[in-house]
């Protein structure tokens, strides 16, 4: 996400060769790109007309949507202050340009490996709390019926008993 087209060109192109490219020239834009189409990284400008890139990373982190999407800072702010405030933001890293492009590839590998770990962790997670809950509800089906089954056949000793424990 860069509202400049060269730098836009500049990293799809570097990037291209390994990874699928979505360039994006707004903040606004950017954000409805990753409600819709949850991509698996952003490499985000900060200083961009209208939406900002520290604004479009604290909407994203927002949101339950797309917050688990990692989000590096590409830019051309080399000031501490705006590191610190990014990374606060939720950034998983802070670039700055001019970029060399080798360490920009092993960062954005590095990190796209995590975010696909992370993801299979969201996902059987996901998977175990519905199998936890299912599990859950036949267990409580289980005890409802072994209770009535208590229940009749204290009825069969005992009538009033029987209908006293249903």
């Amino acid at each position: 996400v860069d509202d400049s087209p060269a730098n836009l060109t500049l990293i799809g192109n570097l990037l291209r060769k390994a990874y699928t490219v979505k360039a994006v020239n707004h903040g606004a834009k950017a954000l409805r790109v990753a409600h819709q189409e949850q991509p698996d990284l952003i490499l985000l400008d900060i200083l961009m007309p209208e939406v900002n890139g520290y604004d479009v990373c604290r909407q994203l982190k927002a949101n339950a949507h797309t917050q688990h999407i990692p989000v590096i800072f590409l830019t051309s702010k080399t000031e501490v202050e705006s590191e610190e405030i990014g990374m606060s933001l939720g950034a998983v890293d802070y670039i700055t340009r001019p970029i060399n492009p080798q360490i920009l590839l092993s960062r954005v590998k590095a990190h796209f490996i995590e975010a696909a770990q992370t993801r299979t962790v969201r996902v059987n997670n996901e998977y175990l709390e519905f199998e936890v809950a299912k599990r859950s509800r036949e267990l409580a089906a289980l005890q409802q019926v072994t209770i009535l089954a208590l229940a009749s056949l204290a009825e069969v000793r005992d009538h009033d008993t029987g209908n006293h424990l249903r």
